[in-house]
């Protein structure tokens, strides 16, 4: 409960989203995002496209676990490399030969088993059509690398590498 990936860990995690990507072509990219913001998991898969914004993710306040502290506010969540590489590759995947339909699901990260057959658009806008968790596709990723991780670890893996940077930077002990 108290580890995040080394380096070394990073990158063969980073692959084994690449790989999973064919097989489960929207859930990789989603763990690859989940690896470079402090979303949580559950909070990027009701991520829709219209809070892609120019040059930031717009995470609304509906959103966020700490809703309920008080005022919470819209974050902007500012594309680095990271962010605008896995959101690169999500866009291809919507590009993708048989993925076309999916243009027209609001959600960001969509499921793998929309009715295709129903032609209600409000089936179409609903939560129905949401994935609703990553486990499967973290349990692919589990297989190709060699040590123990979960979902979670992906988070705080972000976060350590960020207090590291800020400690580099001299900003924080």
């Amino acid at each position: 409960n108290e580890i995040s990936f080394d380096d070394n860990q990073i990158a063969s995690v980073d692959r084994a989203f690449i790989k999973i990507a064919r097989k489960k072509p929207f859930e990789g990219e989603a763990l690859m995002l989940e690896a470079c913001t402090d979303i949580r998991p559950t909070a990027i898969l009701k991520l829709k496209k219209s809070d892609l914004k120019k040059g930031y993710i717009l995470f609304r306040k509906e959103l966020q676990k700490n809703r309920s502290k008080g005022k919470v506010e819209d974050i902007k969540i500012y594309y680095t490399p990271e962010i605008t590489r896995a959101l690169n590759r999500l866009h291809r995947q919507y590009k993708r030969r048989g993925h076309e339909k999916y243009r027209f699901i609001p959600w960001l990260i969509p499921s793998g088993r929309i009715d295709w057959g129903n032609p209600n658009t409000k089936y179409r806008q609903s939560n129905k059509t949401r994935r609703a968790d990553l486990r499967g596709a973290w349990e692919e990723v589990r297989k190709l690398i060699k040590f123990e991780g979960s979902i979670k670890t992906l988070r705080k893996t972000y976060f350590t590498q960020k207090v590291e940077l800020e400690k580099s930077q001299g900003k924080t002990e």
